[in-house]
């Protein structure tokens, strides 16, 4: 009897799992740079610089890392992927991993009690899997049916949800407590992942490299425009990512970075004094133009400025008794 030999396919089915996971990570930490240039609503702004970065430290040097690995892994793949897929195929590419992430955002729409969001979804993501040819055109953008990013992690913040701290993890990039745990359940609930088919991990693995890939690739004129800006880039990534998520949850427009405040600049300058209001001119009506015969001429003073303006004005003289009126 051959003794057996072990079976490795639960080993090479989370491997590869674990793999696309990481890719589709890595190509989210970049996601909120694909929205289209426009600006940002005021609340939203202020309510996403009011969140706390307790674990500063730690962030930093976490980001630090995921840069290094970034500029010489990450970044040379998303390059060389842009260059060697035409501006057809990379476009079709972009739709069909766009197309299989439908049925979640359409959950989240449904959720969130979007009811017009949903609808746009479904509508979408029908008329793109027929006449779209699965996935790889985009005819429902044409007619005005623009797709949406939406996930667990917006339907928690849309139910009150607090983000909970701000953290910055290597390959995964900014996120929060609160996202950490939505994407989880977005994994675990894509229907693509959880319908049984041949080589679905490798259909899964190969979908999360296309997908890292297009949206690092998509990402890459805003970071190199962070990167140039002269300021603190980790800050202007956080500011940019808790704003973006602040309006994904309040359904406000997506943020521009070059709206974004300076973190090198300077303390404010405090505002100069009002002017002092014009004297009212002699043309003024019931302003009487002043007589020649009184007005004195100037004549130097004797004294400092200080001096005049600080002495005690000198007692004035009693009046001058004058004849008595006569009733």
């Amino acid at each position: 009897m051959q003794p057996k030999t072990p079976d490795n396919s639960a080993v090479r089915s989370v491997a590869l799992a674990a793999a696309m996971a990481l890719w589709a990570l890595s190509g989210a930490a970049h996601a909120q740079f694909r929205a289209p240039a426009v600006n940002a609503k005021p609340s939203a702004a202020v309510d996403a610089l009011a969140i706390e970065d307790p674990f500063e430290g730690m962030n930093r040097r976490f980001y630090a890392i995921h840069q290094a690995i970034d500029h010489a892994i990450l970044r040379p793949l998303a390059l060389g992927y842009s260059h060697a897929t035409t501006g057809g195929i990379r476009q079709g590419l972009h739709n069909f991993v766009t197309e299989v992430g439908e049925p979640v955002v359409f959950g989240n729409d449904v959720l969130q009690l979007r009811v017009k969001r949903a609808a746009t979804t479904l509508v979408r993501f029908v008329i793109n899997a027929t006449v779209g040819l699965g996935g790889l055109l985009d005819p429902a953008t044409k007619i005005g049916l623009a797709h949406h990013d939406n996930g667990f992690g917006t339907t928690l913040g849309r139910y009150g949800v607090r983000p909970g701290p701000y953290i910055f993890l290597p390959l995964i990039g900014p996120t929060d407590f609160r996202d950490v745990i939505g994407t989880s359940v977005d994994f675990y609930s894509d229907p693509v992942g959880r319908i049984h088919y041949p080589k679905r991990g490798y259909v899964l693995l190969g979908i999360g490299i296309v997908s890292g890939l297009d949206q690092r690739a998509q990402a890459e004129p805003d970071l190199q425009r962070i990167e140039s800006m002269g300021t603190d880039s980790y800050a202007t990534l956080r500011s940019l990512f808790l704003q973006q998520r602040q309006a994904d949850i309040h359904g406000d427009e997506p943020v521009r970075i070059q709206d974004l405040p300076s973190f090198d600049d300077d303390a404010p300058v405090s505002p100069a004094p009002p002017a002092a209001p014009a004297a009212p001119a002699a043309s003024d009506p019931g302003v009487a133009a002043p007589s020649a015969a009184h007005v004195p001429a100037l004549q130097p003073r004797a004294v400092s400025d200080a001096e005049y303006f600080l002495t005690a004005p000198a007692p004035a003289a009693p009046p001058v008794a004058g004849p008595p009126i006569q009733l």
